[in-house]
């Protein structure tokens, strides 16, 4: 039998679970005791929140020199365009 986790591990490997689906904390809590007592401590749900409280960028939105509004995506795996020295992000 394998020994179990150190309850650090096991707490890094819950505070990544998707914070848009509380499901997966819920059935986290429910694989056994020990877990469920990790889940339902008040230091693990600050540090959930802490970890999480960054949301990703998405894209941006700017302006050229020709007020032509261009979306420059962020998420994708290409680096998003540069804006020409004219250029600002608006939102």
């Amino acid at each position: 039998m394998a020994p179990p986790l150190m309850d650090e591990l096991v707490e890094e490997v819950l505070i990544r679970l998707p914070p848009d689906d509380p499901a997966s904390l819920v059935r986290a809590a429910l694989v056994c005791l020990r877990w469920r007592h990790l889940v339902s401590n008040s230091s693990f749900r600050r540090r959930f929140r802490e970890f999480h409280r960054t949301l990703p960028i998405l894209g941006f939105v700017y302006y050229t020199k020709d007020a032509v509004s261009t979306f420059a995506r962020t998420s994708s795996s290409s680096c998003p365009p540069i804006p020409d020295r004219g250029n600002f992000a608006c939102d």
